[in-house]
C-alpha cells in the first residue's frame, strides 16, 4: 500500500517540478531536469520489478528510490524557485547566439582538444603494446592473439591486473574534457566559420577519444559521446546566422548531423554489445536489432535497479556507514591497482567475477552510506546545487559553459550519486568552469577600464557579441 501511495506522489511532485522549472528554450539544456529524468528512470525501473513480482526485494529497493525522487523533486522546486530571476527574462538573451567569446577561449578549446587526442592517443599505444591485454583483442585491431574477448581485456584495464594505465585519469580527458570542449565547437560555429586545421583537429581528437573507448570495451561511454554530439547539435541546429546583409541564412544540415549522431550511438553500441557476447550474434537481421534495442532499453531502465534488488541482502547489511564507501571511492581514485571494492563484492554476489563491478544506485547508495535522513536531505540538497551550478553556467553565456552543461546533461543521468557527480563529471566540470570563468573576468575588467577611459578607440563592437533582438530571427519552435 505505501508503495501505491509514493508512486502517486511522486507523479504528483514531477507535475509541480515541470510547473515551477524556468521556462528557457534557447539557453541550452536545464540541468536538473536531467536529475529527474536519471532518477525517474531507476524509480521507473524499481517499479517495474515490484509489479512484477519475480525479484523478492525490488519492493523495498522501489521504497528507497521512490522517497530519493521525492526529495530530489523537491530540491528541484526549490532551486527553480530561489534562482528563477536569476535566469535571463529577455528572449534575446536566453539565445545560445548571443554567445560571448572571451579572448583566449577558442585556443583554450582547440590545444585542450590536443591535450585530449595526446592523452588518448597514448593510452591506446600501451593497450596495444600490452601482450595480456592485446591478446584479448578482437582481431580487427590487428595486434596479439585476437581471441575476441572483449570483457576481459575490459575488465584488465579496469582493475589493473595487466599493469596499471592510468583509466581513471584517462577517462577525465577522454569522457568528460572531450565531449565538453567538442560540443563548445558546436556553438561556436553559430558565428565563426571552421578553418581546415580547425575541423581537422577536431576530427582527429574526435577520432583518437573514439579509438580509446572503442579498446576498452565500455559501451555507455561510446553511447555517451554520440548523444552527447547530438545534444549539442540539436539546440545549436536551432539558431541561425546572419548573413552579410542581416538577414538570417537557413539552416544547413543541423538535423542530418543530430540523426547521425544518432546513429552513431545506436550503431557503436550494438557493434560492441555484440563483441561482448551479450546479445547472439548468429540471431537473423530483424531478431538482432529487436534484442539490441531490448538490450539497451534494459540498460538504461532494468539494469541497476534489478541488480540492486539481487543483491539486497548483502549492501542492505552494511546500512549507516557514515560515508564510509564514499571515502572508499575517493581513495579508489588515486593510481595503482585499486583492490576490492564494494562494486565488486556485489558483481561477484550475483554470480559474476570479483573484477567485474555491479554499482549501487543513488537511492541505495545514499541509503547504505548515511542511512534514512541521509535519504531525505541529501538528493534535495544535490538537487539545489545542480541548479545553482546552472544558474552560474547559463549566465556566464560561454562555448565553454554550453559544452559543460550538455556534457552533464548527459553525465547526469547515469551518475549514481551525489559522490558520484565529482567523480564522474562534476569535479572537471567546475575545473573547466572556472578556468572559462576566469577568462570572461579578464574580458569583463578590460570592457569595464574601457568604458571609464573612452579615450581609447581600440575597442570596438566587432570583438562583442552581435545581439538579435526580436523571436523572429530564430526559427519557429
Amino acid at each position: 500500500m505505501i508503495q501505491i501511495i509514493l508512486l502517486i506522489s511522486c507523479a504528483a511532485m514531477l507535475i509541480i517540478y515541470v510547473a515551477s522549472r524556468p521556462g528557457i528554450r534557447r539557453s541550452g539544456p536545464y540541468l536538473p531536469d536531467f536529475v529527474v529524468l536519471g532518477l525517474s528512470t531507476y524509480t521507473l525501473g524499481a517499479a517495474t520489478l515490484w509489479f512484477q513480482g519475480e525479484v523478492y526485494y525490488a519492493g523495498d529497493v522501489f521504497l528507497l528510490a521512490a522517497i530519493t525522487q521525492l526529495s530530489a523533486c523537491a530540491g528541484c522546486v526549490m532551486g527553480a524557485t530561489l534562482l528563477k530571476r536569476r535566469y535571463p527574462s529577455d528572449y534575446s538573451q536566453q539565445s545560445l547566439a548571443n554567445y560571448h567569446l572571451a579572448k583566449g577561449e577558442e585556443g583554450m578549446i582547440y590545444v585542450g582538444l590536443i591535450v585530449c587526442a595526446l592523452v588518448c592517443t597514448v593510452f591506446s599505444l600501451q593497450i596495444l603494446s600490452n601482450q595480456g591485454i592485446a591478446a584479448l583483442l578482437p582481431s580487427f585491431t590487428g595486434f596479439g592473439g585476437g581471441s575476441g574477448d572483449l570483457l576481459q581485456a575490459r575488465k584488465a584495464i579496469t582493475n589493473a591486473t595487466e599493469g596499471y594505465l592510468a583509466p581513471g585519469f584517462v577517462k577525465q580527458f577522454r569522457d568528460l574534457i572531450a565531449p565538453v570542449l567538442l560540443a563548445a565547437i558546436a556553438l561556436v560555429t553559430v558565428r565563426k566559420r571552421i578553418t581546415g586545421i580547425k575541423l581537422g583537429i577536431a576530427v582527429g581528437s574526435g577520432l583518437a577519444v573514439f579509438v580509446a573507448m572503442l579498446l576498452t570495451g565500455v559501451r555507455s561511454n561510446i553511447f555517451l559521446l554520440f548523444v552527447t554530439l547530438f545534444l549539442a547539435f540539436w539546440f545549436v541546429q536551432r539558431l541561425r546566422r546572419p548573413n552579410a546583409r542581416g538577414k538570417p541564412r537557413k539552416k544547413r544540415g543541423g538535423s542530418k548531423k543530430s540523426i547521425l549522431f544518432i546513429g552513431l550511438a545506436l550503431v557503436a553500441y550494438g557493434a560492441l554489445t555484440i563483441m561482448l557476447g551479450r546479445v547472439d550474434a548468429d540471431n537473423s537481421a530483424s531478431d538482432l536489432i529487436v534484442s539490441l534495442f531490448g538490450n539497451l532499453f534494459e540498460r538504461i531502465v532494468i539494469t541497476v535497479p534489478r541488480e540492486n534488488s539481487l543483491s539486497y541482502d548483502v549492501w542492505a547489511s552494511l546500512q549507516g556507514t557514515t560515508g564510509e564507501f564514499w571515502r572508499a571511492d575517493l581513495a579508489g581514485a588515486l593510481p595503482g591497482n585499486q583492490g576490492v571494492t564494494l562494486s565488486n563484492l556485489l558483481h561477484a554476489s550475483l554470480g559474476g567475477s570479483i573484477e567485474g563491478n555491479s554499482v549501487l544506485g543513488m537511492p541505495a547508495d545514499i541509503w547504505v552510506n548515511w542511512g534514512w535522513g541521509g535519504l531525505v536531505i541529501l538528493p534535495a540538497l544535490y538537487a539545489v546545487f545542480i541548479s545553482a551550478f546552472d544558474s552560474a553556467l547559463t549566465r556566464m553565456r560561454s562555448p565553454i559553459a554550453f559544452g559543460v552543461k550538455v556534457m552533464l546533461a548527459v553525465a547526469l543521468v547515469k551518475i549514481y550519486s551525489p559522490f558520484g557527480f565529482l567523480l564522474y563529471g562534476g569535479a572537471v566540470a567546475i575545473i573547466v568552469f572556472f578556468g572559462a570563468k576566469f577568462l570572461h573576468s579578464r574580458k569583463a575588467l578590460k570592457r569595464a577600464s574601457n568604458t571609464a577611459y573612452p579615450a581609447s578607440s581600440t575597442h570596438s563592437a566587432s570583438h562583442s557579441a552581435p545581439h538579435y533582438s526580436s523571436p523572429s530571427q530564430y526559427p519557429a519552435e
